[in-house]
């Protein structure tokens, strides 16, 4: 009974495996994991110390290779130092066996040594045997004989051509420095001679100048013609000085010194004739500022209505001129002359119209009022002139008005192509000249010349390169400061 409730337990109720049985498998299962990984990792170890072991092996054969060949290097460095830096004296090692060999290199080495003292010694002698005759050639004994061996003919006729012939080198020497001191000597001469020449022509001079008598004039003129020196012409210096000038300079400064001297004692200046003189200048002055300021056609209806201002005006420029170091318009003239004869010229601002007066060229002169027949009255910025058909348009001092930029696209109108502008006007006038310079290169025209060396005025050519006729809207402003006049 008890066993069919056994087994109707079994039935009912599955088998469970054991636990204990289970628990001891893992327990295998891990052991054996871990001693195959130990394994593993031993195995790992091995390798690896296998490797680092070889790679030790390979470093030190590879720097026991490197040392080796490093060795060898300085060992055939030292050996051919050793070679170089050995005494020749020192005997070279040979084996015992060769006796003879060595004797007949000792021998060898003996008889090198001999040869080279030898010659060292020989080299000694003859440039100290150099050196000797050198020396002998400059001594006074030079024709002593020296003691020789009797049997040596030969060679004591060999000494004694050789010094006969250094006696003739040295004679020759004595002569040419004879013939060099004798030249210095004669050039000190007539340097001497030159210098006493000129200083009694100076001296004469002298006495001419200070003194008017008769009897130097006489002494001069007779040392002059001994000289053989031109009639009435001295030499001083490599400079020719005309006497008979020099004697009628001084005459005329004499006569015009007591001309002076006489008017300022007969003509004193009264007040009336001063007060006189500061009004002319103050009016003068006005005038010349209206014009700076005003239009080209407000000045021109100006001068029209008052006539009399216009010539006080020129009145005042010619006293400005006189007190001038350079009149501007004589080198205006100068530089015309040059020019071509069939060049015609138009003098803008001409004033008494001097410029054609003084030129061969055909001249064309305009101001506001004609003082003579060669002036045409008119307004400057508007010429009665024809396109292209001026050579040379002229500006001396007269760029006078607000409207300057009329008076050079005027100019533009009027020259030909390649034609030449002329413009003298004063320096204070001008900030910066360079700026004046490219404002007209916008105006058609290149500045090909320009004297900014003088003090008071400025010299400028141009040069027409285009026609501006269709760019009159677009052109920049001209402008110059007023020439103010010092009160005096």
């Amino acid at each position: 009974m008890a066993k069919l409730k056994k087994t109707l337990q079994d039935v009912q109720m599955p088998a469970v495996p054991s636990t204990k049985t289970s628990i001891v498998k893992k327990r295998r299962s891990r052991r054996k994991k871990k001693a195959n990984i130990q394994l593993l990792n031993n195995i790992d170890k091995n390798n690896l110390k296998k490797l680092s072991a070889s790679n030790e092996i390979a470093k030190n054969i590879f720097t026991n290779t490197q040392n080796s060949k490093r060795k060898r290097s300085r060992s055939s460095k030292n050996k051919l130092h050793a070679k170089y830096t050995k005494n020749l004296d020192a005997p070279t090692k040979y084996p015992k066996d060769n006796e003879n060999n060595l004797k007949k290199l000792n021998t060898a080495n003996a008889i090198a040594k001999n040869t080279f003292t030898n010659m060292q010694s020989n080299k000694r002698k003859k440039s100290h045997d150099s050196k000797n005759k050198l020396n002998a050639n400059y001594t006074e004994n030079s024709n002593a004989l020296t003691k020789y061996p009797k049997d040596n003919k030969n060679n004591l006729k060999k000494l004694n051509d050789d010094k006969k012939k250094i006696s003739k080198v040295s004679q020759k020497v004595q002569n040419n420095s004879n013939i060099k001191i004798k030249y210095e000597e004669n050039k000190k001469r007539k340097q001497d001679m030159n210098l006493n020449r000129t200083n009694k022509d100076t001296f004469m001079m002298r006495k001419l100048i200070e003194g008017n008598n008769e009897e130097n004039m006489k002494q001069m003129s007779t040392k002059v013609e001994t000289q053989q020196i031109q009639s009435d012409i001295l030499k001083l210096d490599k400079h020719k000085i005309n006497i008979k000038y020099l004697k009628k300079m001084l005459e005329n400064k004499s006569q015009v010194t007591k001309v002076a001297q006489s008017t300022l004692r007969d003509k004193k200046p009264t007040l009336r004739d001063r007060m006189q003189m500061q009004l002319r200048a103050s009016r003068f002055r006005f005038i010349n500022e209206t014009l700076y300021n005003n239009d080209s056609l407000q000045s021109k209806h100006y001068f029209q209505k008052d006539h009399d201002s216009f010539m006080a005006y020129h009145a005042g420029y010619k006293q400005q001129i006189e007190q001038w170091p350079i009149n501007p318009l004589d080198v205006i003239i100068s530089s015309i002359k040059k020019l071509p004869t069939d060049n015609v010229i138009a003098d803008f601002g001409c004033g008494e119209a001097r410029l054609a007066a003084s030129v061969p060229h055909t001249v064309h002169s305009f101001d506001f009022i004609a003082l003579n027949d060669k002036v045409k009255a008119c307004d400057m910025a508007h010429t009665p002139l024809l396109m292209n058909s001026i050579h040379v348009v002229v500006f001396c001092l007269s760029l006078m008005g607000s409207n300057l930029n009329d008076y050079i696209i005027e100019a533009n109108r009027v020259l030909k192509n390649n034609g030449i502008l002329k413009i003298a006007e004063v320096e204070s006038r001008f900030d910066d000249v360079k700026d004046f310079i490219r404002l007209l290169h916008h105006y058609g025209f290149k500045n090909t010349w320009k004297d900014l060396s003088h003090n008071l005025f400025y010299f400028m050519d141009f040069k027409k390169n285009e026609d501006i006729s269709m760019k009159r809207k677009n052109l920049p402003a001209i402008t110059l400061k007023s020439c103010v006049y010092k009160k005096r």
